[in-house]
């Protein structure tokens, strides 16, 4: 619930993915040949596809399933409003991909 237009609007610039995992994330037309191949072949999976990472605070992509969840990510919120940690963008080296 924290991840808001800034965030996306950068992952879309770098044409990256989160350190986290493949989602949120953005990808490219040059893509495609991998995302058809991997669904041809019954592969799901988005790791790996995008190698590009932008850095971001953890806190950022996390996950609320409780309203008491949700009021202790908005008091994160608050915190990151002050702080605005940088956003560093780099190349992730290749790892097999989980089956």
């Amino acid at each position: 619930p924290l991840v808001g237009p800034e965030l996306l609007r950068a992952l879309g610039d770098a044409r990256a993915v989160p350190q986290t995992g493949p989602l949120p994330g953005a990808y490219t037309k040059t893509d495609l040949p991998e995302l058809e191949r991997r669904l041809a072949a019954g592969e799901f999976s988005l790791r790996g596809v995008n190698r590009t990472v932008l850095q971001l605070d953890e806190r950022l992509l996390a996950n609320a399933n409780t309203k008491a969840e949700l009021s202790a990510l908005e008091q994160d919120l608050a915190a990151l409003d002050h702080e605005r940690p940088g956003l560093a963008v780099h190349e992730q080296a290749s790892v097999p991909v989980d089956p």
